[in-house]
């Protein structure tokens, strides 16, 4: 299993990674480098875009185009075209809180978890001390249902089609969640404990493969947790950096994972010795996951 530094970016908090097959490049975000980057591995070209607002989460959209997530404000971005247009804004009566995890389901459903923003204005973070994040679904009639509530910190959306299961983190608590899944409707049922107590670092984001193995990533830890349908671990990989922070698989054959990182809550010694923190990883597995979901309902906002 071949490990190697995808791109040298230097992310503040990289997250939210997606491979754009038509494209064959990754997206990402760094959260409080106010970005969305994207690399395109067979050019070695890379393009980062910038906004006004900590960038917390990005996912394809229909028509090319691609919704990114701020603290709050859900907007439509074309990013051929450099066009912007706000959506929709979440939780707007918690101001304390933030986005911080945005993926779709195989449906097209568009599904958000949120936490206490623990982000200060100029980039500097401060201690987490509410249980006021949630977990919602945007449906096709475009209503914002909200499934999961006291939340620490929203992490790891991921769904095994084949087993109609939904996997959820909480990273404050250690834990992912499994539930059973309805995927004609979305609903999420049964919730039980399906992985805790790894010992090192925390649940952060994670991949599925087609065999339905959890990747996930273990913040703090410098790993991947690969965990089976069953919740138990089968492997560990080591990275080259201190805190993963979300994986997805890309590539040509979808065989490459890619993982993102943060360097922000790291010391000068830390960064000194490890100039490669903060870096797109690339994990060369000998398995496969499923292409990036496409948000289908950003049509129903006028």
């Amino acid at each position: 299993m071949g490990i190697s530094i995808a791109y040298k970016a230097d992310n503040q908090v990289g997250e939210s990674p997606y491979w754009s097959k038509t494209e064959q490049s990754l997206y990402w975000v760094d959260i409080i480098g106010k970005s969305l980057n994207m690399f395109t591995p067979h050019t070695n070209t890379f393009q980062k875009y910038f906004f006004d607002d900590f960038v917390c989460g990005v996912v394809p959209a229909s028509e090319g185009m691609l919704c990114v997530a701020l603290q709050h404000d859900l907007l439509l971005f074309d990013n051929k075209n450099n066009n912007i247009r706000k959506l929709i804004e979440i939780e707007p009566n918690i101001p304390g809180n933030r986005i911080n995890e945005v993926k779709c389901d195989s449906s097209g459903r568009l599904w958000i978890g949120t936490m206490q923003n623990n982000i200060n204005l100029d980039g500097t973070t401060f201690p987490i001390t509410q249980n006021s994040g949630g977990l919602y679904i945007i449906c096709s009639n475009s209503e914002i249902n909200k499934l999961v509530s006291n939340v620490g910190i929203s992490n790891t959306l991921a769904w095994d089609d084949k087993r109609n299961v939904f996997y959820f983190a909480d990273s404050a608590k250690d834990l992912i969640w499994r539930y059973r899944f309805s995927p004609e409707d979305g609903h999420i049922k049964e919730q039980s404990e399906h992985y805790s107590g790894h010992g090192f670092g925390f649940p952060d984001g994670s991949a599925i493969d087609v065999d339905g193995y959890l990747w996930n990533a273990r913040y703090g830890a410098a790993c991947i947790a690969k965990i089976d349908p069953e919740g138990k671990l089968v492997e560990e990989i080591a990275l080259p950096v201190t805190n993963p922070t979300s994986c997805c698989f890309g590539g040509e054959n979808n065989s490459i994972l890619y993982v993102t990182s943060a360097r922000a809550a790291l010391s000068k010694e830390v960064l000194g010795k490890n100039p490669y923190e903060g870096s797109v990883i690339a994990i060369q597995t000998d398995t496969k996951g499923a292409d990036a979901n496409i948000w289908h309902n950003n049509k129903n906002f006028a």
